[in-house]
């Protein structure tokens, strides 16, 4: 994955300067080839035979993916994480012109549950800003390439107490098998008696995430399936 270019990003972001604004940060494609409802079905998927849509599934197979609209002071990460990259290359400057900052706290929370909450993101062709830089968001003069990513699945592992959910179809970064049972040895040898239990929900076989599933087999043979 690191040896090729790779830009994979989904948001969506609505009336930023309005204290109502809304944002979407998506694993869903916008095929209707990926999208599927909460039954997972097989039934009627066969070529004739599927709905419009906006009735139904169409994909060959169940599919399962998670989205989330956001609302709140995090929209300023997302507004700013596409505005940088988006000056980077058009050269207009969303930041400036949008008045970022003060927007972003006239932002209000919409319906649903509040929570503490981080956006990451992976962009190896971009980094870290240098703290030498002549203005804070200024880009072409960074570090090392972003893997928040990565750095977030290290933290949430070393805050588990009872069991680790990962749901994920790229279920093939050796690294983390290896910090997941360190940590597990970490607690045993501390004399914890209780059993950290780790569940793993990804793919398979190669239709979706080409040759990727052997690296996959590799982490859950380390772990111990």
């Amino acid at each position: 994955m690191s040896a090729s270019a790779s830009h994979h990003q989904k948001s969506v972001l609505v009336d930023y300067e309005l204290p109502s604004a809304v944002g979407f940060v998506m694993g869903h494609n916008s095929l209707d080839e990926y999208w599927d409802t909460d039954q997972h079905s097989a039934l009627n998927r066969e070529e004739g035979n599927k709905p419009e849509p906006y009735l139904g599934a169409r994909g060959q197979t169940p599919r399962q993916d998670i989205s989330c609209m956001l609302s709140g002071p995090i929209l300023h990460d997302v507004h700013q994480n596409f505005a940088i990259a988006w000056r980077k290359e058009t050269g207009e400057d969303l930041l400036a012109c949008r008045d970022c900052d003060p927007s972003s706290k006239r932002l209000q929370f919409q319906s649903g549950t509040r929570l503490m909450m981080q956006l990451l993101r992976t962009q190896a062709q971009v980094g870290q800003p240098k703290t030498n830089r002549k203005h804070k968001d200024d880009v072409g003069d960074y570090e090392a390439p972003v893997r928040d990513i990565q750095s977030g699945y290290m933290v949430a592992a070393n805050n588990v107490t009872q069991f680790i959910y990962i749901e994920n179809q790229y279920f093939r970064w050796p690294p983390l098998a290896d910090h997941i049972k360190t940590l597990a040895g970490k607690y045993f040898k501390a004399g914890r008696k209780e059993p950290l239990y780790l569940f793993v929900i990804t793919n398979d076989t190669k239709d979706g995430v080409g040759m990727g599933t052997a690296k996959t087999q590799e982490m859950l043979a380390s772990l111990g399936r």
